[in-house]
């Protein structure tokens, strides 16, 4: 004997909000990182990060080295070592690196713009060849990262 077809209390709209809805709590769970160019500032805002005081605006203390690899897992770490020093003077060395992801870009971009914008001296130093030929690849301006002594 047939089924008989019974009517959804929840209109034909209401399967694709579910639908919707069921794919964003998918990206959400997943292991990804969405960086965008204000994520940093958000994070840093939202975080309640305790920082060392600072040492002096102007001098940055020893250098943060980059890693070798660059690539997204890479971003979420560059990210935290970034705002634990959020309110300090930074340098950050990429002579290590070798390989680098957009992601990671990002964080360094947002993190300069942040840098930027509180009035502290933050400086990108010694990118390795690879990390030029990465930014020049995808059309990043120099100035973006704030990268010393590169026109």
């Amino acid at each position: 004997m047939p089924r008989a077809k019974t009517k959804s209390a929840v209109p034909n709209g209401g399967r694709k909000k579910a639908a919707a809805a069921k794919g964003s709590k998918a990206k959400a769970g997943s292991d990804t990182i969405a960086v965008t160019m204000d994520t940093f500032e958000l994070a840093a805002d939202e975080a309640s990060i305790s920082t060392a005081p600072p040492i002096a605006q102007d001098q940055p203390s020893q250098p943060l080295m980059l890693p070798d690899c660059l690539d997204s897992a890479a971003a979420i770490t560059i990210k935290e070592m970034l705002l634990s020093q959020r309110g300090n003077a930074i340098a950050v060395d990429a002579s290590q690196v070798r390989r680098v992801g957009v992601q990671s870009l990002q964080v360094l971009v947002a993190a300069a713009r942040s840098w930027q914008r509180d009035g502290l001296s933050y400086r990108l130093e010694n990118p390795s060849s690879e990390f030029l030929e990465t930014i020049a690849l995808v059309g990043l301006p120099h100035q973006e990262l704030l990268l010393e002594g590169h026109q």
